[in-house]
């Protein structure tokens, strides 16, 4: 299955927007290319981005790469990766030395550029635990055909 034609979902309502040195200056609510709540074909995607304020379900975030014949793969995370970076690429280079199509997500506990803007930063001191649970969830039979 070609890259392209995959459909990437998240529920992030909030993207942060960088400079030309991708140093996040805002945010904004999602639009366009950012809003992915619907899901959108991968190949249409220009993205490198950190996202945010997604929606819990069931306790926890979801983002899936999902084929059209239903095969789909989604990354969970619990509700302390309140951040995701999305990137798509067209820089991968694949087992043949071909540059292909290539899309990342990237669940984090804190935004971009975290050690000096705070967001989500997580301080741990001497003793302290701290538990996440992420994971990935392959679908790997194709939907039934109606």
């Amino acid at each position: 299955m070609p890259t392209e034609n995959l459909t990437l979902t998240s529920s992030a309502r909030t993207v942060y927007i960088d400079d030309e040195r991708q140093i996040p200056i805002s945010r904004k609510e999602v639009d366009g290319q950012f809003d992915l709540r619907h899901g959108k074909r991968v190949g249409d995607l220009a993205l490198d981005h950190c996202f945010t304020d997604m929606t819990l379900s069931d306790g926890r975030y979801s983002t899936t790469l999902t084929a059209p014949d239903g095969r789909a793969v989604e990354v969970w995370t619990d509700p302390n990766f309140a951040f995701q970076v999305l990137l798509t690429t067209r820089e991968f280079v694949d087992d043949t030395g071909s540059a292909t199509l290539a899309v990342a997500i990237e669940p984090q506990t804190a935004a971009v550029n975290a050690f000096n803007n705070k967001e989500g930063l997580h301080e741990l001191r001497p003793g302290d635990d701290w538990t996440v649970k992420w994971g990935v969830v392959p679908t790997l039979e194709p939907a039934p055909k109606r």
